[in-house]
C-alpha cells in the first residue's frame, strides 16, 4: 500500500535520491531529532498551540505523515523524526498509539538538510530559525546566498536580510522572540554593528512603553541617532592607518553603500553605521593633529580654557573667532583669514564636547590688525553693552533650564488628553505662516478674510479648534504637522519629501501613481488654488466647512 506525501519544494530533492516507505509506526519506536536545527526549533514552540492541535488530532487523526529515518545503531528498531515533530508530539498528548510516516534511510547530513529546508520553509517559522538554518547551509555544506535563494524560490535580499538577524544581541534577540518586537524593529536593529549601541537603541525603543515605537518611527530615530555622514567627518575617511582594523571607510562594511541590501530606505551610499568606531576614529585624528601640531610649536588651548572660550560648541566662542568666520565690520564682509592673513597665527582649540580641534584666532590679537586696515570692530561701552547682554542672556537660560528639569520631573509617565493639547498647538505655532495656513486649510479651518489674515488670528483659531478634536482627529493633527513642511518646495533648494516617503512606504501607497496623477491634474489646470497631496489628503476627516 503506497501512500503520496506532499514534500516542501526544497526537499523534493532528496525525497527523490533516497525514496522512502510509508508505514504506520508505535509512538513508543519514535523520538524526537537531536539535531541542532531541530532543537532550536523545539524551544520555540509555543505549548498553547500544540495543546489546541493535540485537540484536533484527537477529532480528525493525524492527516499528513511525518518523516522519519532508522536508527541501525539500536537493537530495537526506533525511529528519529526528521520532519513533523509537532505531529508526533501533539499525538502523544492525545494519547494515541501509532502514526503514519515515510521512512527514509537518509544520513546524518541528508537529515539535517532537509530539516533545515523543512522548517525554514514553514509559515510559522520564526525568521530567527530561518536565519540559523541559512548559516548552517553556508557554513557546514558550502552553500552560497544564491544557492539558498534558489532552492527556496526567495529573493537574495530576503536571505541576507534574515542573516544580518544573527548580529543582534542577545537581549534584542530575547526581545524579539517574545514578541515585544516585530521583524521590522529586528532587521531596523541588526544594522547597528556594535553591541552596545544594539542595547541603548532597544531601550529607547521600548522606552518602558506597553507597545515600541513604530517601525518607521524606529527608522526614523536610529538614522537620527546611529548614522553618520561621511561628508561631515572632519577625519580623513580614506585614511587605512587611523583605525587598522577598521581600515578606510569607503571599503567598510558598516557604509551604507556597502550593503545596499540592507540601507534600501537610507538616501546616501556614503553613511557611517556605527558611531564608536566614527568617534574613535575621530579621537585618532586628533590625536595626530595634536602631536604634529606640538612638532611645529602651535599654541593648544585644551581643559577648562578651551571650556571657557567654547562653552556652547565652536559657534559661539568667547573672545576668540575662527579664520573662517566674516567680519561684520568689514564693509565687504571678509573673512578674518583674509583680512588678517599671516599677522597672527591661529591657535588649536580643543572643543569639550567632541574633542575635535578647530583653528581660533584672539579678538584681542585681531583688532589691531583690523584698525590698521581701516576697520573699526565694536569697542568701550558698546562691547560692555555686548557682555552684559550675553550675561542676561546666560542667567535666562540657566533659569529656563531650572524650570525645565522641575516640569520634567514631575511630568506624568504617560501623556494625557491636556498634554496631547499642548504638544499639538505649539508643533502647529511653529510652522511658518504659509504652513499654517495649508494645515489651517486642510481642516477647513479658513479665515472669513483670508488676506488680512495675520499670526495672531492663526493662533487664536488653533487654540479653539485643536481642544476639540476627537482623540483620533487629534493624532492625525500632528501627522500632519509632522508632514506639512514638505510641503514647502523651494527653487534653490533640491531637499526630499523624506517623511512622506517614509509614510507612503509604510502605507503601501503608490507614489509613482500619484507622481504620474499629479503632473496630469497640473497640465489641465493652469491656475490651481492650494491643495495637499492625495496621500496627505486622504487621510483627513471630512469635516463641515465652518461660515458656508
Amino acid at each position: 500500500m503506497s501512500h503520496s506525501v506532499s514534500t516542501p519544494t526544497a526537499v523534493k530533492g532528496l525525497a527523490t535520491l533516497v525514496p522512502g516507505s510509508f508505514s504506520r509506526l508505535p509512538l513508543a519506536d519514535v523520538r524526537p531529532s537531536e539535531i541542532p536545527t531541530q532543537a532550536d526549533r523545539r524551544a520555540r514552540y509555543d505549548r498553547a498551540d500544540l495543546k489546541e492541535f493535540a485537540e484536533t488530532i484527537k477529532l480528525d487523526g493525524v492527516i499528513q505523515p511525518i518523516v522519519v529515518r532508522p536508527l541501525t545503531a539500536d537493537p530495537h528498531p526506533t525511529y528519529e523524526i526528521v520532519a513533523g515533530e509537532r505531529r508526533w508530539l501533539a499525538s502523544t498528548m492525545a494519547q494515541l498509539l501509532d502514526i503514519p510516516a515515510m521512512v527514509h534511510n537518509l544520513t546524518d547530513e541528508q537529515a539535517e538538510r532537509w530539516q533545515i529546508f523543512e522548517n525554514i520553509q514553514r509559515e510559522d517559522a520564526h525568521p530567527l530559525s530561518e536565519a540559523e538554518g541559512f548559516q548552517r547551509l553556508i557554513q557546514e555544506y558550502h552553500y552560497t546566498v544564491a544557492m539558498v535563494s534558489t532552492e527556496l524560490g526567495r529573493t537574495e535580499a530576503y536571505v541576507y536580510g534574515r542573516l544580518k538577524l544573527l548580529s543582534l544581541c542577545r537581549a534584542v534577540r530575547k526581545s524579539f522572540e517574545q514578541k515585544k518586537l516585530t521583524l521590522s524593529h529586528a532587521l531596523l536593529l541588526a544594522r547597528i554593528p556594535a553591541e552596545s549601541l544594539q542595547k541603548r537603541a532597544l531601550e529607547e525603543i521600548l522606552d518602558g512603553r506597553e507597545e515600541p515605537m513604530s517601525p518607521a518611527e524606529t527608522a526614523r530615530h536610529l538614522a537620527r541617532a546611529y548614522m553618520l555622514r561621511l561628508a561631515d567627518a572632519k577625519f580623513d575617511v580614506a585614511d587605512e592607518t587611523l583605525i587598522k582594523a577598521a581600515g578606510a571607510c569607503g571599503t567598510c562594511p558598516k557604509r551604507t553603500g556597502n550593503q545596499p541590501q540592507l540601507f534600501k530606505d537610507v538616501e546616501s551610499d556614503d553613511v557611517c553605521t556605527d558611531p564608536l568606531c566614527f568617534d574613535q576614529k575621530r579621537g585618532a585624528w586628533t590625536a595626530r593633529q595634536l602631536l604634529a601640531a606640538k612638532a611645529n610649536g602651535r599654541t593648544i588651548i585644551q581643559g577648562p580654557d578651551a571650556k571657557r572660550i567654547a562653552p556652547y560648541g565652536e559657534h559661539h566662542l568667547q573672545g576668540y573667532v575662527r579664520p573662517t568666520d566674516r567680519c561684520f565690520a568689514d564693509p565687504k564682509q571678509r573673512t578674518f583669514k583674509q583680512l588678517v592673513g599671516k599677522a597672527v597665527a591661529p591657535a588649536l582649540l580643543e572643543l569639550p564636547d567632541s574633542g575635535e580641534l578647530v583653528e581660533v584666532i584672539a579678538e584681542a590679537d585681531v583688532t589691531p590688525v583690523l584698525k590698521e586696515r581701516g576697520i573699526h570692530a565694536p569697542r568701550g561701552a558698546e562691547a560692555s553693552g555686548e557682555a552684559a547682554r550675553r550675561d542676561k542672556a546666560k542667567g535666562e537660560r540657566i533659569y529656563r533650564r531650572a524650570l525645565f528639569d522641575a516640569v520634567r520631573a514631575k511630568s506624568p509617565a504617560e501623556l494625557v488628553r491636556r498634554d496631547l493639547n499642548s504638544i499639538a498647538i505649539a508643533f502647529c505655532q511653529r510652522q511658518q505662516f504659509e504652513l499654517r495656513k495649508a494645515i489651517l486649510a486642510v481642516w477647513g479651518w479658513g479665515m472669513k478674510d483670508r488676506k488680512s489674515a495675520s499670526g495672531v488670528d492663526h493662533q487664536k483659531l488653533i487654540q479653539t479648534r485643536v481642544p476639540k478634536l476627537t482623540d483620533a482627529e487629534l493624532s492625525r493633527f500632528l501627522l500632519d504637522c509632522v508632514y506639512a513642511p514638505e510641503l514647502q518646495v523651494s527653487t534653490w533648494s533640491d531637499s526630499k519629501a523624506t517623511e512622506l516617503f517614509a509614510a507612503c512606504k509604510c502605507l503601501k501607497i503608490d507614489v509613482e501613481a500619484l507622481r504620474v496623477d499629479s503632473l496630469q491634474a497640473k497640465a489641465f489646470k493652469k491656475k490651481a488654488s492650494f491643495k495637499p497631496p492625495a496621500a496627505l489628503r486622504q487621510r483627513m476627516p471630512r469635516l463641515p466647512r465652518k461660515g458656508k
